[in-house]
């Protein structure tokens, strides 16, 4: 079997507790072509200093180190670097399984370039170590199914669809997903494995809703169906403060508010 190139790409800014590991987990791939980018937003601590010594001992592929726009916008930078036929976006702090690239590759059923390869993935509440499955899926119209941590995403999908809109600062990845599915002219592919651990990195109660919101309004622009926005800014708020106090989601009050106020337009 040929085995195509793979671009991994890692953004990272102020990652020096967590960097590392990410690298790790890239290097003990068993896929044999893979080609490394890391692109890092002029981190003040000692990520740029744990990188450099990956690249001196030839590591890593490409470097950049240069002031973005946020996180999509370094994404943005490190795919128009990237020469693999399909590219895997990996935060710093997210860990792949060993086999996770030979995986993805192995399930593609035609031409990589344009396909969609998705797996599932554990996410991982740092403070108390509490982690849950989650599974993928393509129903887009219903929700951000996919973490493009563990997708696999053809090179020639990035050509013809568009890179991120960095106008959003928290659901671009979604948006990107959505005209995909909408176009209708590629292939998503499902590995149900778990082949990779997606840190959950915490987030204020503002920045949120300022989330939940750009969720809301994104799905709005797409004709799809929201629920009540004050209930849907209530309820997710709920997950967020209990992620923040209890390590953990919890979106049973969400569940149950939701129920009740079912019938509210």
């Amino acid at each position: 079997m040929q085995w195509p190139l793979i671009s991994i790409i890692t953004v990272t800014y102020n990652a020096e507790d967590v960097i590392c590991n990410t690298v790790e987990s890239v290097l003990k791939q068993t896929y044999p072509n893979i080609e490394y980018i890391i692109v890092d937003g002029m981190s003040s601590d000692r990520t740029s200093e744990f990188i450099e010594e990956y690249k001196k001992r030839g590591y890593i592929s490409t470097y950049i180190q240069e002031k973005d726009e946020g996180i999509y916008d370094a994404m943005n930078k490190g795919i128009s670097l990237a020469k693999g036929e399909a590219i895997l976006l990996l935060n710093a702090g997210d860990i792949l399984y060993n086999n996770a690239i030979k995986r993805l590759v192995e399930k593609s059923t035609g031409d990589i370039k344009n396909r969609i390869i998705c797996c599932d993935w554990l996410l991982v509440f740092p403070p108390k170590k509490f982690s849950y499955r989650r599974n993928a899926m393509f129903d887009f119209s219903k929700k951000m199914g996919v973490s493009h941590q563990g997708s696999l995403i053809g090179k020639e999908i990035y050509c013809k669809i568009g890179l991120y809109n960095i106008k959003y600062k928290y659901v671009a990845d979604y948006d990107f997903f959505i005209r995909v599915f909408l176009s209708n002219s590629f292939v998503f592919e499902h590995v149900n494995e778990v082949l990779l651990e997606y840190m959950y990195e915490g987030t204020t109660t503002k920045s949120a809703l300022i989330q939940y919101n750009e969720n809301f309004e994104l799905r709005k622009s797409y004709g799809f169906k929201n629920n009540n926005k004050l209930i849907f800014k209530c309820t997710n708020a709920f997950r967020v403060l209990s992620r923040k106090y209890l390590g953990y989601d919890v979106n049973l009050y969400g569940y149950m508010l939701l129920k009740i106020f079912k019938n509210v337009k």
